[in-house]
Formats: structure tokens, sequence, C-alpha cells
């Protein structure tokens, strides 16, 4: 039943320890020290840390078997340098850890000199148009000179001042993101893409299709 529940939620199977326990209970045996005091040992308390609960750095083997994964960011994130852009596609079941690997993508990406915005889509967010937009692009709505050279119409979006929701004209002007391009390599990372609005999706379809130079 444990194999069958962490496969369903987790996409993985039994470690060694639990593995260990399992075959001691089928041969009656009781279980060994070292497996009973780490299948119990209690959760470190909040606020406590350890080097095991760091943000590894991009590629080392903290994420269980992700390494191929992470190998894959860290050579998009080269030629992202190089000045290429493109769009990553994190997919999976749930609680497979797709939020772990995005952030380990914006961790690396931040400390490696790229500027990163993120932004998380939700079920009941759905209805406010260009909502991930807004989210992505916070910071930026309260300096002007951020958003200079950005269309009347598409200022509106960061303003919230009713801003027609998709229209072409609204698209071409959230040309804020090729303007911060010139600025050196950047990120956006968006978690729950599924449930972003439609304002937004059509921004991001616009944009990945307009990725080239």
């Amino acid at each position: 039943e444990i194999r069958e529940l962490l496969m369903d939620e987790l996409g993985t199977v039994p470690g060694s320890e639990l593995m260990g326990l399992h075959s001691a209970l089928l041969k009656g045996e009781p279980p060994s020290t070292d497996a009973s005091a780490s299948a119990t040992a209690p959760p470190a308390p909040p606020g406590t840390s350890s080097a095991s609960a760091e943000i590894p750095a991009l590629g080392t083997p903290a994420l269980v078997e992700r390494e191929g994964e992470l190998r894959q960011i860290g050579t998009i994130l080269r030629r992202v340098s190089a000045g290429h852009g493109g769009v990553l596609v994190i997919e999976g079941p749930a609680g497979i850890g797709k939020t772990c690997l995005l952030r380990e993508l914006r961790t690396h990406a931040a400390s490696t000199g790229f500027r990163v915005f993120d932004a998380r889509a939700g079920v009941l967010e759905r209805e406010y148009g260009f909502g991930v937009v807004r989210q992505l692009f916070a910071e930026l709505s309260v300096d002007p000179r951020l958003t200079e050279g950005l269309a009347g119409a598409a200022r509106g979006v960061l303003a919230d001042t009713g801003a027609s929701e998709g229209t072409f004209p609204v698209l071409n002007g959230l040309h804020l993101v090729v303007n911060l391009a010139d600025r050196g390599p950047l990120v956006l990372a968006i978690d729950d893409l599924h449930w972003t609005d439609p304002a937004s999706l059509r921004f991001l379809v616009y944009l990945a299709r307009r990725l080239v130079g």
C-alpha cells in the first residue's frame, strides 16, 4: 500500500530504510536500531538550520533523481546568457517536485547574474485579467523609469486602470520585457501555469513566438 501511495502521489518508490523495515517484518525480526531511529526521528524544530536544509547549487544530487533535469536547466541558462531566448516547460503529475525544480532554476539564475521575475497562478484568480502579468512585474509598476517606453494601452495593465484584456495593442505594448532583456539575461518563472488567467496566457504565447533576437 505504501509503495502504491508513493508512486501515485510522488512518482517514486520506497527507500532502502523502508525496504529494510519491510524485510524485517516479513522475517519476524525486530528492526535494526539505525533503521528504527531513522524512521522515528522527529523533524527538526522550526527555525533551525542544517547543511541538508540549504538549497543546493545547481547540479548537486540533493534533488533525488533530478540530475538530468538539472543539467538541462544549466544548459538552457547558458544559452540564454549567450543571447538565445527560449521556453522551458516543467510538467508532471501532482507532487512529483515541479515547484522544487522551478525554485532551483530561479535560485541558480539569480546567483549567476540573471534578473528573475516570478509569479504563481491560482484557480481562484483566473478571473482577474493580467493577474499573472501583474504578479511578474509588480515591483516595476512603482518605478516609472523602468516602464519608460511602455505603450499607453499596456501601461494600464500594471496600473490596473482597466486595460482591455488581451487586445493586440496591449500585447504589443507589453514590450517591457524586451526593454529589460536589453539590460541583461532575464528569467520569467511561472508556477502552476495551467491556472494562468487567459489574458496573461495570451501575452505569454505572444511573447514566446517572438523570442528570436
